[in-house]
């Protein structure tokens, strides 16, 4: 669940339905978040991907995991990842999920790819950049319908009804 101070309109709009989503199952709870975003005044740093930082308890809803992994295992989402952070020094932490979306690879800083490109090739960028964001959110929406779906599965039905805050 979100924290009762939390205002909804912080989140990123591509990604706010997931968000909610995710925080109406018990136990579940997320913790960073972001749509991903072009920004053509920052040259050092033109694209930051986007992501969901989520955790939930150690053994329980599992199978949320295992249907998010098969979701972006499918070759329409190969920008999308899904990585567990363990905290082995640390027993009493559950691990933490973080589902990520990348644009294109690049370096960030001084040494930005970006920074040697032409004029054509930044625009160019721009423009990938452009047909990736609109597929970043397209499988946001997805990826909300597969918690959806979990949700329905094994909570209830009824997902309205679930608080998240």
């Amino acid at each position: 669940m979100l924290p009762r101070n939390f205002e909804l309109r912080w989140l990123d709009y591509g990604i706010r339905s997931l968000v909610i989503s995710l925080n109406r199952i018990p136990g579940v709870y997320t913790m960073t978040t972001c749509e991903g975003h072009i920004w053509k005044d920052i040259p050092l740093w033109p694209t930051k991907d986007g992501w969901v930082h989520f955790g939930k308890p150690r053994g329980v809803h599992d199978g949320l995991v295992t249907e998010i992994r098969a979701f972006l295992f499918r070759p329409e989402y190969y920008f999308f990842n899904l990585g567990i952070s363990e905290f082995p020094n640390c027993p009493n932490l559950d691990p933490t999920h973080t589902i990520s979306a990348s644009f294109d690879k690049h370096t960030i800083g001084a040494e930005s790819i970006f920074l040697r490109m032409d004029l054509i090739s930044q625009r160019n960028y721009f423009k990938r950049a452009e047909r990736r964001k609109q597929k970043m959110l397209q499988g946001w929406n997805d990826l909300n319908q597969v918690v959806i779906g979990y949700i329905r599965k094994n909570i209830t039905f009824d997902y309205d009804c679930l608080p998240f805050i």
